[in-house]
């Protein structure tokens, strides 16, 4: 149930957090930040609709100091075991203790405008103040989003709704310049000024989290107004890194690394220099991009869905990054795992329809029908039946939903397709199985 990590050393001064010498009366601790990770125990499983969060969790919650819990636990444990109504209950919950904790989306607005208003230098104070707060109101629009896009609910999108216009205030707020989004320039003048620690990392994650949503809201209502909206996203928030065409080419020709042939001065090594983590702000991108390409019409002329490159790079750059990190202690495979699963469901789904498309005007559909199936297999080979049974379903259910169209025999008749729907049939069977 508990997983201990050493994540790295906290200083806690009773007084001043200030630079100690030998003279300071101030006793100061040095202690070491241990990450703890939660998975909940059988009994926890089987009480899982009763109690959606465990007194184990709860417990751990309140943890501060060298202890950390790994909060989005949780979550990731009832989207594994649970289903829509039990995490939507554990993310009231999450909800609940996390706003106790500092400003609300209310006075996170009234601190934002408030931060736009201000004078720089002056506006220092304030802005680390609004800094702390996006923290916590970031969490909550990932944990929502995370929950929305899993099981493709609105109603969990509209909780996230507000804690994402949160992200996009803060956004504004620390670069009143440029509404969404925050320029290089003023990212580094935050960073040398020490108004926000770790500036780059928080503005990449907090700009995902926009994209995300858009996405997430277009995948739902496949509405064109929505899907266009989902398209721009990418430009309004600055997801695409500099030079992304060429520095992906080179990243998969040298193992996940874009930075391979940079050579000084050049534009690229001033791109290297200056991205933090450009590997995956690259995968991140080419995500993103395969998820609103897949959104377009199947009978657009264009076919920008189907030309398989950014799901082509997206695929093979999460790969690389994944075995990169494999025996990294603080990595989760089952996470890591996921989003890549979760790209393949989305581009399962999208030549599903091109096949219903096709089928309807042409009756020459089998080709799409094949490429789902088989991108379903890789999906299915992400995921573990025993540590992520809520993502395995879903595999299976739209493999069988697919076959079922095509025709369970010609299913069965072949060879790899045969055996995955009889392996598949047979888990979501056992699945159904009471929890021991």
């Amino acid at each position: 149930m508990w997983t201990h990590l050493i994540a790295g050393v906290l200083l806690a001064a009773s007084g001043p957090q200030t630079a100690a010498t030998p003279d300071d009366d101030d006793e100061v601790e040095v202690c070491v930040t241990v990450l703890t990770f939660w998975s909940g125990s059988a009994s926890d499983r089987r009480a899982i609709a009763s109690d959606p969060v465990p007194e184990s969790f709860r417990r751990g919650f309140g943890w501060r100091g060298c202890q950390t819990l790994d909060k989005p636990a949780l979550l990731e444990w009832h989207l594994a075991f649970g289903t829509e109504q039990t995490s939507s209950a554990a993310l009231a919950w999450l909800e609940q203790q996390t706003l106790a904790e500092g400003p609300g989306v209310a006075e996170f607005a009234r601190m934002a405008k408030a931060l736009s208003g201000a004078s720089r230098p002056e506006g220092s104070a304030q802005a680390k103040a609004l800094h702390a707060a996006l923290d916590r109101l970031s969490f909550l629009a990932d944990q929502y989003l995370r929950a929305a896009e899993f099981y493709h609910s609105p109603t969990l999108l509209a909780k996230a709704a507000p804690y994402v216009d949160a992200v996009r205030l803060g956004l504004a707020a620390l670069d009143s310049d440029r509404f969404g989004e925050l320029s290089d320039q003023a990212s580094e003048e935050l960073q040398r000024r020490g108004w926000v620690e770790r500036s780059d990392y928080n503005l990449e994650r907090w700009r995902a989290l926009a994209i995300r949503f858009v996405i997430a809201r277009a995948q739902q209502s496949l509405a064109p107004s929505d899907i266009a909206a989902a398209d721009q996203s990418i430009v309004r928030y600055a997801g695409k890194p500099p030079l992304a065409d060429e520095l992906t080419d080179v990243a998969l020709e040298h193992g996940g690394n874009p930075c391979a042939e940079a050579t000084s001065p050049s534009e690229v090594a001033a791109v290297c220099d200056r991205e933090l983590n450009l590997p995956r702000r690259l995968a991140t991108y080419w995500y993103h991009r395969a998820l609103i390409d897949d959104l377009f019409d199947p009978k657009d002329k264009a076919d920008r869905a189907f030309d398989g490159q950014a799901f082509t790079n997206a695929a093979r750059l999460m790969a690389l990054i994944d075995d990169g990190e494999h025996d990294h202690p603080a990595s989760d495979p089952a996470r890591r795992h996921d989003a890549r699963a979760a790209l393949f469901v989305s581009h399962a789904a999208a030549l599903a329809r091109r096949a219903a498309a096709r089928r309807s005007t042409s009756g020459d559909a089998d080709y799409d029908w094949y490429r789902a199936l088989r991108t379903l297999i890789r999906a299915e080979r992400l995921t573990s039946p025993v540590t992520q049974p809520g993502r395995f379903r879903q595999i299976g259910v739209q493999f069988g939903t697919i076959c079922r169209t095509l025709s369970v025999e010609r299913c069965r008749d072949d060879a790899q397709l045969g055996r995955e729907y009889r392996y598949l049939t047979q888990d979501l069977g056992f699945l159904d199985q009471p929890t021991p």
